[in-house]
């Protein structure tokens, strides 16, 4: 009876996470973001990528909505397709909210944003891997028993007199003993080494869990004045059209597994249907 009691608010809880993953990015803003994407990748001339995006893009289309799992992209799973982005990000909220590992307590979440990753507007070249060892080398000491899994996004941000930037971020997602511990090691090394805020929060739901890192991959970041606190902040707005193709061509040779980050534990196969044992570790 227990055991049949578990399965049932298992099983309600991985439709749960479906609902929420295509409320994140449906298959209606999949498809929008397809086309805005493949058209302005021709406006601005690149049309080898647009000649072999565009099959993929017609495939989808004869699929709508997209229930058939895998979807099997004609382009390798690149990290540049929506349809992509929005399979991975349920395979990934599934496994995130059933692996046992990722679910011990306490749970918390970091996101890291480092000066030296900024590049600016019209200059994105951004070597993921070497972000990863930064990282990993802060985590040598202080990672411990944790579980650590995360995702990078890029932001660009549009300050008021100032030039605009790519500002790359890294979500991270830590449970287990050691994970309050862990999140105060990565708070005092990247304060200590650029002397900004690294954002941190508590996570006491697998939902909330699941959804932390299943952010958009890019964005625009506007500054404004926040009447509460009195200091500025910013809001999200879609990227113009040089900004989404600048992003678009950086992220098309790469895949949606080469924007992971995981520490301590294994991604199972068939979790990423690209995955390698060298990417994402």
């Amino acid at each position: 009876m227990i055991l049949a009691l578990v399965g049932l608010a298992r099983a309600k809880m991985l439709k749960t996470i479906e609902r929420l993953s295509y409320g994140l990015q449906g298959t209606d803003e999949a498809h929008l973001r397809a086309a805005t994407l493949l058209r302005r990748l021709r406006a601005s001339g690149a049309y080898d990528l647009a000649d072999v995006w565009e099959p993929c893009v017609r495939a989808a289309r004869r699929k709508s909505p997209l229930k058939t799992r895998p979807f099997d992209c004609l382009i390798g799973e690149s990290a540049a397709c929506s349809y992509c982005q929005l399979e991975a990000q349920l395979r990934l909220a599934r496994w995130m909210a059933t692996e046992p590992r990722l679910l011990a307590k306490p749970r918390v979440a970091v996101t890291i944003s480092r000066l030296a990753w900024r590049r600016e507007a019209g200059m994105l070249a951004f070597d993921l891997e070497a972000a990863r060892r930064e990282v990993r080398e802060v985590l040598n000491p202080c990672g411990g028993q944790a579980a650590i899994f995360g995702r990078f996004e890029f932001s660009i941000l549009v300050p008021v007199e100032a030039a605009r930037t790519w500002e790359p971020h890294l979500h991270l997602t830590i449970a287990g003993p050691d994970a309050t511990e862990v999140k105060d090691a990565l708070f005092k090394e990247f304060q200590e080494i650029d002397n900004r805020t690294v954002v941190g929060v508590n996570i006491n739901t697998p939902l909330g869990w699941a959804s932390y890192i299943n952010k958009g991959v890019g964005t625009r970041r506007l500054p404004f004045i926040n009447h509460n606190t009195g200091r500025v902040s910013t809001r999200s707005a879609a990227l113009t059209k040089g900004e989404d193709v600048e992003l678009g061509k950086f992220l098309f040779k790469k895949t949606v597994y080469d924007l992971l980050f995981r520490w301590g534990i294994d991604l199972p196969r068939g979790v990423m249907a690209t995955q390698r044992p060298s990417s994402g570790a």
